[in-house]
């Protein structure tokens, strides 16, 4: 009997898993991520038939599926993408599932999220993907994770994407909440990211904690700008409702959960308005909540108007525009504390004169020479009164040269005279 241990990498996160105590066949869970997976093990039989039912040489059979409601997860082989090598799964939704490739062609790593197979069969799903792609990839915003090429695949629609090495503001908000500089600090920078978009004409639709993305320098990139509008309201609402309950619509404005086709730029005022309150207190406002200066210590009272303007259920009395919401956010701590806003185009300032200050005292004798008798710094005053000797000077010469010039013509006058007496 082996007395070493025995380890499974999960099919998801890539945890290790001490799986010593089962044998393949069973299902355990990764001790990370929570994610149900089926133990494979080489030197144990399936847990469903005796070692000695196992023909030697023959392949062990396939575990058994899941019964109904078991969240288990099913291991699949990753998809072939021409040109891309898939390294592994970094993200899993409604909508599809996110991966970290190797980009051959240019030897680089990227994000691929591979969409649901259900859209494959959508004829509408595949002009929109043609068609609005396009326009998602203009979206070009530091604070913006750019689609860099699109395509598909034996049926399979895919986008490429900037791979963002760090973690989501899900990740950041699990069990914890922000002080309030960092709040900011994210809020400025996701601000002005919509904001860019909304310029554009894209309207994120879907913003939540799991699509901000923070890199190792804690710059904020935003994922999926767009997705709802390639997807279709109507299947993107199929394909996020058995989610929605967790996460989605905790976000979503009023009027997008009534009409998702008639939402504007608000929308994602109101989601925003969600984020920072759970960013500020580490919970999601839902039915007759605190204000967040109320809910924690600490916060200043200046977000309490924030978050109720951005919640409020009529989209006319919200924020407008993201830059009028990034303005009061900017103000609601001092300025020291809060990220600087993005840099202003450069305006020379004119110079103002300076004013005419007195002559400082003439040091007295016993003061050494060149040092005020007060102690205050060395003014030279040989360099003060120059300029006035200089002009001075000047207007000696220029008199010197009017009278020498004067003399000269009445010089020349008087030879003319008396050459006419002569005459």
């Amino acid at each position: 009997m082996a007395t070493g241990k025995s380890f499974q990498k999960c099919p998801v996160c890539g945890t290790a898993n001490d799986v010593s105590v089962y044998v393949s066949g069973q299902r355990t869970r990764c001790a990370k991520c929570n994610i149900a997976f089926t133990v494979q093990r080489p030197d144990t039989p399936q847990a469903s038939r005796a070692p000695s039912q196992v023909a030697q040489g023959s392949r062990p059979p396939a575990p058994p599926p899941p019964a109904p409601g078991d969240d288990t997860m099913v291991v699949q082989p990753f998809p072939q993408l021409p040109g891309f090598e898939i390294i592994e799964v970094i993200g899993k939704g409604g909508m599809g599932t996110v991966y970290k490739a190797r980009q051959v062609s240019l030897n680089r790593v990227v994000a691929i999220k591979i969409l649901a197979h259900e859209l494959a069969v959508d004829k509408d799903f595949i002009d929109r993907f043609n068609r609005e792609a396009s326009a998602l990839a203009k979206l070009s915003h530091p604070n913006i994770v750019p689609i860099i090429d699109k395509g598909s695949h034996e049926g399979v629609y895919y986008f490429v994407m900037d791979f963002v090495q760090g973690n989501t503001l899900r990740d950041m908000l699990r069990g914890n909440r922000l002080p309030p500089e960092d709040a900011v600090k994210i809020s400025l920078q996701v601000c002005r990211a919509i904001a860019h978009a909304h310029a554009n004409g894209v309207v994120h639709r879907d913003m939540k904690p799991e699509n901000v993305l923070l890199d190792r320098e804690q710059n904020v990139r935003i994922a999926d700008f767009g997705l709802a509008d390639i997807v279709g309201f109507q299947t993107w609402g199929t394909l996020t409702g058995s989610g929605m309950a967790m996460g989605t619509a905790h976000y979503m404005a009023p009027e997008q959960r009534r009409d998702a086709k008639r939402v504007d730029r608000r929308a994602d005022i109101y989601s925003m308005g969600i984020m920072v309150y759970e960013m500020l207190t580490g919970e999601i406002p839902q039915g007759h909540f605190k204000k967040p200066s109320e809910h924690t210590a600490g916060i200043p009272t200046s977000f309490d108007r924030i978050v109720i303007k951005c919640l409020q259920t009529s989209p006319d009395d919200r924020y407008q525009s993201a830059e009028d919401l990034a303005k009061d956010i900017r103000a609601a701590i001092p300025a020291p504390a809060v990220e600087p806003a993005a840099p202003a185009p450069i305006k020379p300032v004119p110079v103002e004169p300076k004013a005419v200050e007195p002559q400082p005292a003439r040091p007295s004798p016993a003061a050494p020479q060149g040092t005020p008798a007060d102690g205050g710094p060395r003014v030279s005053e040989r360099a003060e009164i120059r300029p006035i000797s200089v002009r001075r000077q000047k207007l000696r010469r220029l008199r010197l040269v009017a009278f020498a010039a004067g003399a000269l013509v009445l010089a020349v006058a008087a030879v003319f005279v008396v050459r006419a007496c002569m005459g």
